[in-house]
């Protein structure tokens, strides 16, 4: 397994990052094009703004990162981070997804095991992210990488708006 870190639209391979959040842009179809029909024509649809929202958004502001987890030539995780304004050493975490192929053998937790050796080597840091409250499976993989619930309702770290139904996730370093 091998952690990739993306600072660049240019350096990023978007139809391998597409094939991991495929089934989060296939629920998203509903929401960006509820007359759509056309399962294969949605999609491209939502890829289409998923790759705009990277070029002209994401991307174009310092610092932000997209953190792949690769096996072999098969990117099976990702997630986007984004560093907190005139917070040094402040990150929060976005849109964490793994293949569904291939859930369950511990992609995500290494995932996050190897971010925080990166942001690591940096000095402190304290990585926050916002987790369903209905969401059993990335509770349970937040809490097993050491993550603490801090809020009962999610309140996120780059804009301050509330986010209900959510928890606020936080892990620091060093502990």
């Amino acid at each position: 397994m091998e952690l990739l870190r993306f600072e660049r639209m240019e350096d990023l391979d978007f139809p391998k990052l597409m094939e991991v959040y495929r089934e989060g842009n296939i629920q998203t179809i509903s929401y960006f094009f509820p007359d759509e029909t056309d399962l294969e024509r949605g999609l491209r649809g939502v890829e289409q703004k998923f790759y705009e929202y990277f070029q002209t958004d994401f991307f174009a502001q310092p610092g932000r990162r997209c953190y792949v987890m690769a096996d072999g030539e098969k990117w099976v995780s990702a997630i986007r981070l984004f560093p907190v304004p005139e917070q040094p050493g402040a990150w929060h975490a976005e849109a964490l997804a793994t293949a569904p192929d291939c859930r369950r053998r511990g992609y995500a937790k290494r995932l996050f095991e190897l971010i925080f050796q990166d942001l690591g080597t940096e000095g402190p840091f304290v990585l926050t992210d916002t987790v369903r409250r209905d969401n059993a499976a990335s509770l349970a993989l937040h809490e097993a990488c050491g993550f603490e619930r801090f809020q009962n309702e999610a309140v996120c770290a780059l804009n301050g708006k509330r986010i209900p139904n959510h928890y606020g996730m936080r892990y620091c370093w060093p502990k």
